[in-house]
């Protein structure tokens, strides 16, 4: 019977350690959604107010980029030249292997409640998320 205080013999612990090594970085397609350079190249190439000139992509922070219940997600605070406000929008990863969404063109703004828009250069799903609301007992 094998106990938790057996060692294993060497050959056993290179094979472990192997095995382990490729969790050692990051899947490029996983690294990409986290990298503010790549995200901001991407956004500008493929969303259409930014591609079109329309708007201009200053900053963009990547905020939070975590798995809950089995998806990965990154909320990006995009700073738009033309907007008085930053624009905060969710994205949600569609693994390689897994079916992209079949979503249209936007038909509101970049910005605007409830813009959706997939971005397959990334595999992003993204859509804005709410402004938030100011309470008129908080800031009387």
């Amino acid at each position: 019977m094998s106990t938790a205080t057996e060692l294993l013999d060497p050959s056993q612990s290179m094979d472990v350690s192997g095995k382990l090594q490729r969790f050692a970085t990051l899947p490029e397609w996983l690294y990409a959604i986290a990298d503010p350079d790549t995200v901001r190249a991407a956004f500008v190439r493929g969303i259409p107010e930014l591609v079109s000139g329309a708007l201009t992509l200053t900053d963009c922070d990547v905020k939070r980029v975590r798995i809950k219940k089995d998806r990965w997600t990154a909320m990006y605070q995009l700073t738009i030249a033309e907007l008085p406000q930053m624009v905060k929008l969710r994205g949600t990863l569609i693994p390689p292997g897994q079916a992209e969404p079949n979503r249209a063109a936007p038909t509101i703004g970049l910005g605007a409640e409830r813009w959706r828009f997939y971005l397959p250069e990334l595999r992003l799903d993204l859509e804005s998320q709410p402004r938030m609301r100011r309470c008129r007992r908080c800031h009387a």
